[in-house]
């Protein structure tokens, strides 16, 4: 767990193996691969999460933004197939 420039709590994460640098390493040695919406959807309400901390590439979320991601995106398997059938619709 990381504090922003607020002080506000983050999650670190990274979005491979390879990004995480000796400094984490050396406070958390274990890396756990998994995916974007297991964590999203264990965050909680409170806490936002950055990605890549201290690469030039970095980025955080907050709580706020989280909390859009899960209301704006679903799963593959959680889809009714709605959009795909309405992507068939205009197609011969």
């Amino acid at each position: 767990m990381l504090a922003n420039s607020a002080g506000k709590p983050v999650l670190a994460v990274f979005s491979h193996p390879s990004r995480v640098t000796e400094q984490y390493l050396q406070a958390a040695p274990n890396v756990l691969g998994t995916q974007g919406a297991a964590i999203l959807g264990n965050l909680g309400d409170d806490l936002g999460m950055v990605i890549n901390p201290g690469a030039a590439f970095g980025f955080e979320i907050d709580p706020e933004g989280v909390a859009n991601i899960r209301r704006d995106f679903k799963p593959a398997e959680e889809s009714d197939g709605s959009d795909e059938a309405a992507d068939r619709e205009g197609q011969p």
